[in-house]
């Protein structure tokens, strides 16, 4: 009911009991006492509408801060759950980041909707929700109050840090994966040319295969061919390839005398395979670090709002 419509109510509640006070009175008071007595009874009528609106204004507010308070426990209640569950993705991530022989690169990252959700939540509501609208007392409310909401803030910083820092190691590790393997494909083809090429000198009995090729291709039949097929040797993996390739093959290259061309070639490879292997375990191991370090933030963000949780929970109990 808008301020008009009481206006207008009030008049016409005045003018009628006026008249009805001097009917029923059949003249026996003065006018000037009807007019005072009916303005009485319309103020009366006015300021019980007036508390009546608000009242019921107040209720609904209450009701409202009632329901947006359950909502805002609910979800921070999904938000710990969410966190717990980015620590433990956190912590296996790191655990395949440490294994020596691991090429996983997958950390499964979580949204945080329920943090989304809070902060589109005024900071006037929320100030009401915790403070205005309970009994404890003042300090602990704002200190918790203050918690909660750094703690929003906290998570989404460390949701974009966290996504930031793994595209950032895939996007490296991706990179120097692909050069390693480049490398590893040019000695293949180098492999693949010199195994035709004796496997043609011999047939035809040519001297032109040097002791260089012939070891060189029979090494390399030995761990692509005779251990692939046992299973001690797998293609797709780096590992294998620095640690049962490379230096075999190095060792060769670098005892061989009587090639000029190949050795220096399939060496300079090699060392250029290895040097990209190295570079992709100092960034798993940077990574882990870093990982290992936005985990515990993680865990100290957990603990102040589980602490802040408990407490607005077990005052509403």
């Amino acid at each position: 009911m808008n301020i008009k419509s009481i206006a207008i109510g009030i008049s016409l509640f005045w003018l009628t009991s006026g008249a009805i006070i001097f009917n029923c009175c059949e003249g026996k008071y003065s006018p000037p006492f009807i007019i005072f007595s009916g303005a009485v009874v319309s103020t009366l009528a006015a300021i019980y509408i007036a508390n009546s609106n608000t009242i019921l204004a107040s209720q609904k507010e209450q009701e409202r801060l009632g329901v947006l308070k359950n909502y805002v426990l609910t979800m921070l209640e999904k938000t710990i759950s969410e966190i717990q569950e980015q620590i433990t993705n956190l912590e296996t991530f790191i655990l395949e980041l440490s294994k020596t022989s691991s090429q996983t690169q997958n950390l499964a990252l979580i949204n945080f909707w329920s943090i989304k959700s809070l902060s589109k939540t005024s900071d006037v509501d929320l100030y009401k929700v915790f403070i205005e609208n309970t009994p404890e007392t003042l300090d602990d409310k704002i200190e918790h109050y203050k918690s909660i909401k750094e703690s929003i803030y906290v998570i989404q910083y460390l949701n974009s840090l966290t996504q930031t820092n793994f595209h950032s190691f895939y996007e490296k590790s991706t990179a120097r994966a692909e050069k390693f393997r480049e490398n590893i494909t040019s000695i293949n083809f180098i492999y693949e040319k010199m195994r035709h090429l004796v496997a043609y000198n011999t047939k035809y009995q040519s001297n032109l295969n040097s002791e260089f090729m012939t070891q060189f291709v029979k090494l390399m039949n030995n761990i692509l061919l005779k251990n692939v097929k046992s299973g001690d040797f797998d293609k797709e993996n780096l590992y294998d390839y620095n640690s049962k390739l490379l230096p075999p093959v190095s060792e060769l290259c670098i005892k061989s005398t009587d090639d000029l061309d190949y050795p220096p070639q399939i060496l300079k490879l090699a060392n250029e395979a290895h040097h990209q292997f190295q570079n992709y375990e100092y960034l798993k191991s940077d990574c882990q670090d870093v990982f290992e370090s936005m985990k515990k933030d993680y865990e100290n963000i957990l603990g102040k709002i589980q602490l802040s949780l408990e407490y607005f929970e077990k005052k509403e109990k």
